[in-house]
């Protein structure tokens, strides 16, 4: 009888079968942690403070931009306005040529910008007499008005005066204020306003003009020409 011998040991059943080199299983280990995520609010948020500074100086220079052009373009010039003239005592000599009077104005001076003072100086308030603007006759000038600085969207009333002037006219003047008063009842007078005006936006001086203000002035007369 023939024992034929195994080089494969026994098989327990309580042990597990071994396997041929080379075909051994892996060892086995815990998956790799999941790739750490990356924080990217740090950019985001400098982002968007760079583009509220941006905002803020593009607001910022709007408005410097805005006052600016307000502040250089909508400036307003002031308005005198005369309220009245008042003439009084008035006498014309037409063998001498000369005429004496009292003459009173009432002004009316207003600063009309709202962001700017106005300071006045050197008024010059004149009478004239004449048929147009070019062949017009001094007849007085009234003064006694001080400087002063007018604060914005405010008015000032201002008296000028010129008590017992004198003045001597060229005679041809005297016969047509003369015929003026026989054939109208009333003479015509202008009124002139220069003043030297400075403020933030100008400097030099104003006129203004009321013409044409009927007038009758014996023995006394008031006239208040309103918007002139």
């Amino acid at each position: 009888m023939s024992v034929q011998l195994s080089s494969n040991p026994p098989v327990n059943g309580n042990e597990p079968p071994l396997h041929a080199a080379g075909n051994s299983p892996a060892c086995s280990h815990p998956p790799p942690p999941p790739p750490a995520r990356q924080n990217n609010r740090g950019p985001g948020r400098l982002k968007a403070l760079g583009f509220l500074m941006f905002l803020v100086l593009v607001l910022v220079g709007s408005g410097a931009i805005t006052y600016w052009v307000l502040d250089h373009f909508d400036a307003r010039e002031p308005q005198i306005l005369i309220n009245s003239l008042s003439i009084s005592s008035f006498h014309l000599n037409r063998s001498i040529s000369q005429l004496t009077a009292n003459w009173t104005v009432e002004l009316l001076v207003k600063n009309v910008d709202g962001r700017h003072h106005i300071q006045y100086d050197s008024f010059n308030v004149s009478v004239f007499y004449g048929r147009g603007f070019k062949n017009r006759f001094f007849l007085a000038k009234a003064g006694n008005i001080a400087s002063f600085r007018q604060n914005p969207r405010t008015q000032t009333k201002l008296v000028a005066e010129a008590r017992g002037e004198k003045q001597s006219l060229d005679s041809r003047v005297a016969s047509l204020i003369a015929q003026d008063q026989e054939r109208n009842g009333s003479i015509n007078f202008d009124l002139q306003v220069e003043v030297h005006v400075t403020s933030s936006q100008f400097d030099g001086d104003m006129i203004f003009t009321c013409s044409h203000l009927k007038v009758v002035p014996f023995p006394s007369s008031t006239v208040q020409p309103g918007t002139c």
